[in-house]
Protein backbone atom coordinates (compact mmCIF):
# COMPACT_ATOMS: atom_id res chain seq x y z
CA UNK A 1 0.00 0.00 0.00
CA UNK A 2 3.15 2.51 0.82
CA UNK A 3 4.10 1.81 -3.05
CA UNK A 4 0.85 2.96 -3.94
CA UNK A 5 0.77 6.13 -2.15
CA UNK A 6 4.48 6.83 -2.98
CA UNK A 7 2.81 6.39 -6.45
CA UNK A 8 0.51 8.82 -6.37
CA UNK A 9 2.08 11.38 -4.99
CA UNK A 10 4.90 11.30 -7.56
CA UNK A 11 2.28 11.41 -10.30
CA UNK A 12 0.13 14.18 -8.29
CA UNK A 13 2.90 16.50 -7.16
CA UNK A 14 4.34 17.28 -10.69
CA UNK A 15 0.97 18.20 -12.17
CA UNK A 16 -0.11 20.11 -9.21
CA UNK A 17 2.88 21.98 -9.71
CA UNK A 18 2.33 22.68 -13.51
CA UNK A 19 -1.33 23.92 -12.76
CA UNK A 20 0.27 25.99 -10.19
CA UNK A 21 2.79 28.09 -12.21
CA UNK A 22 1.73 26.89 -16.20
CA UNK A 23 5.34 26.66 -16.91
CA UNK A 24 6.99 23.30 -18.17
CA UNK A 25 10.27 24.95 -18.47
CA UNK A 26 10.04 26.49 -15.09
CA UNK A 27 8.66 22.79 -13.95
CA UNK A 28 11.43 20.96 -15.51
CA UNK A 29 14.28 22.77 -14.09
CA UNK A 30 13.04 22.97 -10.70
CA UNK A 31 12.03 19.63 -10.87
CA UNK A 32 15.84 18.78 -12.30
CA UNK A 33 17.38 21.22 -9.68
CA UNK A 34 15.35 19.56 -6.84
CA UNK A 35 16.15 15.97 -7.47
CA UNK A 36 20.18 16.92 -8.10
CA UNK A 37 19.92 18.81 -4.60
CA UNK A 38 18.43 15.85 -2.71
CA UNK A 39 20.63 13.09 -4.63
CA UNK A 40 23.96 15.03 -3.63
CA UNK A 41 22.66 14.82 0.33
CA UNK A 42 21.63 11.03 0.11
CA UNK A 43 25.44 10.51 -2.52
CA UNK A 44 26.55 12.56 0.62
CA UNK A 45 24.78 10.60 3.47
CA UNK A 46 26.21 6.65 1.80
CA UNK A 47 29.47 8.15 1.57
CA UNK A 48 29.66 8.68 5.21
CA UNK A 49 28.41 5.25 5.70
CA UNK A 50 24.67 5.67 6.26
CA UNK A 51 22.95 2.96 4.18
CA UNK A 52 19.63 3.82 2.30
CA UNK A 53 16.77 1.41 1.50
CA UNK A 54 14.21 2.34 -0.81
CA UNK A 55 11.58 3.30 1.22
CA UNK A 56 13.89 5.96 2.64
CA UNK A 57 15.00 6.94 -1.49
CA UNK A 58 11.02 6.89 -2.00
CA UNK A 59 10.50 9.25 0.80
CA UNK A 60 13.52 11.31 -0.43
CA UNK A 61 11.77 11.79 -3.89
CA UNK A 62 8.57 12.71 -2.00
CA UNK A 63 10.85 15.64 -0.38
CA UNK A 64 12.01 16.54 -3.65
CA UNK A 65 9.04 16.66 -5.05
CA UNK A 66 7.19 18.58 -2.41
CA UNK A 67 9.98 21.33 -2.69
CA UNK A 68 9.01 21.89 -6.32
CA UNK A 69 5.29 21.93 -4.89
CA UNK A 70 6.25 24.55 -2.52
CA UNK A 71 8.04 26.27 -4.81
CA UNK A 72 5.63 26.48 -7.36
CA UNK A 73 3.00 27.76 -4.70
CA UNK A 74 5.23 30.57 -3.40
CA UNK A 75 6.33 31.27 -7.10
CA UNK A 76 2.33 31.56 -8.71
CA UNK A 77 1.43 34.36 -6.05
CA UNK A 78 4.55 36.27 -7.45
CA UNK A 79 3.67 35.87 -11.07
CA UNK A 80 1.51 34.85 -13.50
CA UNK A 81 1.98 31.77 -15.68
CA UNK A 82 2.95 31.58 -19.06
CA UNK A 83 0.96 30.49 -22.26
CA UNK A 84 1.38 26.52 -22.74
CA UNK A 85 1.15 27.66 -26.69
CA UNK A 86 4.31 29.39 -26.73
CA UNK A 87 5.92 26.40 -24.28
CA UNK A 88 4.69 23.51 -26.86
CA UNK A 89 6.40 25.12 -29.12
CA UNK A 90 9.69 26.00 -27.33
CA UNK A 91 9.86 22.27 -26.53
CA UNK A 92 8.11 20.52 -29.58
CA UNK A 93 9.72 22.43 -32.03
CA UNK A 94 13.50 21.35 -31.69
CA UNK A 95 12.01 17.55 -31.29
CA UNK A 96 10.82 18.05 -34.29
CA UNK A 97 13.79 19.44 -36.04
CA UNK A 98 15.85 16.59 -34.46
CA UNK A 99 13.08 13.77 -36.09
CA UNK A 100 13.85 15.47 -39.58
CA UNK A 101 17.64 15.41 -38.93
CA UNK A 102 17.37 11.69 -38.02
CA UNK A 103 15.29 10.98 -41.06
CA UNK A 104 17.14 12.85 -43.29
CA UNK A 105 20.45 11.47 -41.87
CA UNK A 106 19.11 7.67 -42.28
CA UNK A 107 17.77 9.10 -45.97
CA UNK A 108 21.33 9.95 -47.17
CA UNK A 109 23.00 7.18 -45.09
CA UNK A 110 25.21 4.28 -47.12
CA UNK A 111 23.68 0.77 -47.89
CA UNK A 112 20.09 -0.36 -47.41
CA UNK A 113 18.98 2.37 -44.97
CA UNK A 114 15.82 3.72 -44.92
CA UNK A 115 14.26 6.64 -42.84
CA UNK A 116 12.89 4.11 -39.91
CA UNK A 117 15.79 1.82 -40.17
CA UNK A 118 17.62 1.05 -37.02
CA UNK A 119 20.70 3.48 -36.44
CA UNK A 120 22.90 0.97 -35.41
CA UNK A 121 26.48 2.19 -34.00
CA UNK A 122 28.20 3.69 -36.81
CA UNK A 123 28.07 1.55 -39.99
CA UNK A 124 28.84 -1.35 -40.04
CA UNK A 125 27.48 -2.42 -36.90
CA UNK A 126 23.81 -2.70 -37.29
CA UNK A 127 22.41 -4.74 -34.91
CA UNK A 128 24.04 -3.03 -31.64
CA UNK A 129 21.41 -1.52 -29.68
CA UNK A 130 22.55 -2.44 -25.71
CA UNK A 131 24.84 -1.02 -23.69
CA UNK A 132 27.19 -3.55 -23.87
CA UNK A 133 27.56 -3.28 -27.25
CA UNK A 134 28.32 0.59 -27.24
CA UNK A 135 30.52 -0.13 -24.12
CA UNK A 136 32.19 -2.89 -26.30
CA UNK A 137 32.52 0.19 -29.24
CA UNK A 138 34.13 2.37 -26.87
CA UNK A 139 36.66 -0.01 -26.04
CA UNK A 140 37.51 -0.39 -29.56
CA UNK A 141 37.54 2.81 -30.26
CA UNK A 142 40.45 3.53 -27.60
CA UNK A 143 42.39 0.65 -28.51
CA UNK A 144 42.11 1.35 -31.90
CA UNK A 145 41.09 -2.21 -33.23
Amino acid sequence: MGNIAFLVAFLALPVLSYLWVRSITWLVIWIFASAAVVGSLVDFTIRNGQLWDLPSLQFALLVSLLIVAVAALVSRRLRPGAGVRSQAIAIGAPVVVALIFIIISRLLAVGHAGPWSAVGYFIQRISAEDNAKWLDFSGQLLSSD
